[in-house]
């Protein structure tokens, strides 16, 4: 009996350690599923689309949004958001994992390191970002609003004028994570932060002001974690200006950004309301998303990859 059950235990560990190895325990899961049902690499995005979108729905219920928040919150996270998540389908799912845990009230121990690790199988970035992760769970203070505005202003001085790549690149390379990323030619041209970025972060200044001035406190645990979240996001940007796919760290934190939309279009009021300002922004945000998307479907974007014809 122990002669037939040992070299099926070893099969089986073997089974096991490959789900580890190359790509994400996830990523290999689904890349079975969808060989054993005949899908090619699309049916890997859409598995990791429908994962997304659960976690981000479930996430969304969670943060209970009147529907006015609601509609601007979706349109602002096509915008911001979705142009940066579409071809990152491993990441993207990643984030959505991340967004439902702090989402969740009060999360007991035994979730938290549940989901983190489901995190971690789902995108071994994520584990540069844990500890800062466990860090804000242990910590049971609360940020003032200067420190939420100095942290992100301090990252931009130190990613304007110090090149972290080499140290990203010793990071990525210890960890065996992003092996694009190690390649010096991603380092020759930065990404550079863009006028959205610049847009974004004068909004979420000007939340801050807004707060400081009319003596707002943030007193819900989900509220707390979300202006947390974008000033890691903000923070995570500026430190990695100076590199090209370096910056794809802060994609953790980016379903939280149209947050920061929401909350500055909440400060002005047209006929002691803001529901017009919201309907008029999620139309706008909406037409920038149809611009953005114009431009990656276009003849040098990924036209490729939706035509009919011409192989898969």
């Amino acid at each position: 009996m122990i002669y037939h059950i040992e070299p099926t235990m070893k099969k089986a560990m073997v089974a096991i350690l490959q789900m580890f190895s190359g790509k994400e325990p996830l990523f290999n899961l689904l890349r079975i599923i969808c060989t054993i049902l005949g899908m090619n690499y699309k049916g890997m995005f859409l598995a990791h689309a429908v994962i997304t979108v659960v976690f981000l729905c479930v996430a969304l219920s969670n943060c209970q949004l009147n529907i006015d928040d609601l509609m601007l919150y979706i349109a602002a996270f096509y915008f911001i958001s979705f142009s940066g998540m579409f071809t990152t389908m491993r990441q993207a799912a990643a984030m959505s994992m991340l967004f439902y845990l702090k989402s969740c009230h009060n999360p007991s121990w035994k979730k938290r390191c549940v989901l983190w690790m489901l995190i971690v199988c789902t995108h071994y970035g994520f584990i540069i970002l844990l500890p800062i992760e466990v860090f804000f769970s242990l910590w049971k203070g609360k940020l003032n609003i200067v420190v939420k505005g100095l942290i992100p202003i301090c990252a931009l001085l130190v990613g304007s004028f110090a090149h972290l790549d080499g140290l990203i690149q010793k990071i990525t390379s210890t960890l065996g994570l992003y092996s694009y990323m190690n390649d010096k030619d991603n380092f020759s041209s930065a990404t550079a932060i863009g006028i959205v970025a610049i847009s974004l972060f004068g909004m979420y200044i000007l939340n801050l002001l807004f707060e400081s001035r009319n003596s707002i406190q943030v007193d819900t645990e989900v509220g707390s974690k979300i202006h947390e979240s974008a000033m890691l996001y903000f923070s995570l940007l500026f430190l990695t200006a100076n590199t090209r796919w370096g910056n794809r760290i802060c994609y953790y934190y980016l379903i939280f950004v149209p947050f920061v939309v929401i909350e500055f279009a909440g400060h002005f009021m047209v006929n002691g309301s803001s529901r017009k300002l919201k309907t008029a922004l999620s139309l706008i945000l909406y037409f920038g998303f149809e611009w953005i998307m114009l431009g990656y479907f276009g003849i040098s974007g990924y036209a490729w990859s939706i035509r009919l014809w011409g192989g898969v």
